[in-house]
């Protein structure tokens, strides 16, 4: 007979109720019935494996206890990574603590993070390979607050912004605020490709929320432009603090104002700072008007209205819109952080572009606007601020 066990359970047949020793009433003799009750122990000790008790007093304990804490949900109090991972993801305190290892561990599982102690990478496992979070060796320290590279596992088709924007409030503190700096170099800037609905040829306004290291800047800072293949139009700083806008009608020939006035902001502070072109004022001239907000709603201007005979125009053009540079990310470059950027067809008219940089994300985003926004370079870094 053998045994069916653990695949099924075993029937043993009773014994002749003549003699112990005589064959069970199926024909089973009396050593084969002893064989098939070793051979139903032996597959039983089997299945449970040895000490199945574990810690518990029997195995039946130790199953309660099971559908208690599994069953039951209880919290696991400290929440551990499986294979090579050993360390708690979550201390007590409020900290947030990852498994330290020289290289990568053996057998991870999507979403995995440990920190590498010999790269100083806190590494992140996408299920085909491990890439770099934060390289940890590269942050930055600026005005007392710590910043990190731009991610590229962070996209628009990897991990969702809203969880990225939600992990950078989490680590940085509740309510704090998160900005983009931009270190002032070639190569790092912010841009989208060009599009219809960037082609304002008429009445334009233009504003960017930002905080300058330096609101004098030794030279020529580019905030916001559509000038590179071709000129449109652009927002930048003069080395005296003045503030200027500059377009042009056919593409080449740069036309620009200036504020009367130089801004007055002290360095790194964030301000709102805001241009309009009005390019026919009805009295057969165009107007070029400058502000600056604190909260981006309350208005004030900057200095007087400046005034220009003849009316005037926007050329559409096809370059890509910029934020901290001109030319692709090769001239201009502004250092400071950044916050917000709007670009308005029309003076408070639609609003045609709106980068928003305070919630962390990157290296793209895509505004309500559609515009596919890409953060270039590698000097760059989010910051808390």
């Amino acid at each position: 007979m053998g045994t069916n066990y653990p695949g099924g359970l075993d029937n043993f047949a009773g014994t002749s109720p003549t003699y112990m020793a005589d064959d069970d009433t199926t024909g089973r003799t009396h050593p084969e019935r002893h064989d098939d009750v070793e051979l139903a122990m032996e597959a039983v000790q089997t299945e449970l494996g040895t000490n199945p008790s574990g810690a518990a007093t029997d195995v039946a304990a130790r199953f309660t206890a099971l559908d208690t804490t599994v069953g039951g949900k209880a919290p696991i109090a400290s929440p551990t990574f499986t294979g090579t991972l050993t360390a708690p993801i979550i201390a007590s305190s409020g900290r947030f603590r990852l498994a330290v290892n020289g290289s990568n561990p053996g057998s991870p599982e999507t979403g995995d993070l440990y920190y590498n102690d010999a790269s100083h990478h806190i590494r992140y496992y996408d299920g085909s390979g491990w890439d770099t979070l934060v390289d940890v060796e590269d942050a930055q320290t600026i005005s007392g607050v710590k910043t990190f590279s731009a991610n590229p596992v962070f996209n628009d088709a990897g991990i969702p912004q809203a969880k990225v924007a939600n992990l950078v409030t989490d680590l940085a503190g509740k309510g704090s605020t998160v900005a983009l700096w931009l270190p002032g170099t070639s190569g790092n800037y912010v841009s989208c490709p060009d599009a219809s609905r960037l082609h304002v040829t008429g009445d334009l306004d233009v504003r960017v929320r930002v905080a300058l290291d330096d609101w004098t800047p030794a030279a020529t800072a580019r905030i916001l432009a559509r000038r590179s293949t071709n000129y449109c139009y652009e927002l930048f700083l003069f080395s005296d603090g003045t503030i200027a806008l500059g377009w042009t009608t056919d593409g080449t020939t740069q036309i620009y104002r200036q504020s009367s006035v130089a801004t007055g902001v002290t360095d790194g502070s964030v301000k709102w700072i805001r241009a309009t072109l009005d390019v026919d004022n009805g009295a057969s001239g165009h107007d070029v008007k400058f502000y600056l907000s604190d909260d981006g709603v309350t208005w004030t201007q900057l200095g007087v209205t400046r005034t220009s005979p003849g009316t005037t125009s926007v050329y559409a053009g096809t370059a890509p819109l910029e934020v901290g540079s001109i030319s692709g990310g090769t001239g201009g470059n502004a250092i400071g952080r950044f916050y917000r950027a709007q670009v308005l067809n029309g003076i408070n008219g639609t609003l045609v572009a709106d980068l928003d940089l305070t919630h962390g994300a990157g290296p793209r985003i895509r505004d309500a606007q559609t515009n596919l926004w890409t953060i270039n370079g590698t000097a760059n870094g989010w910051m808390v601020a």
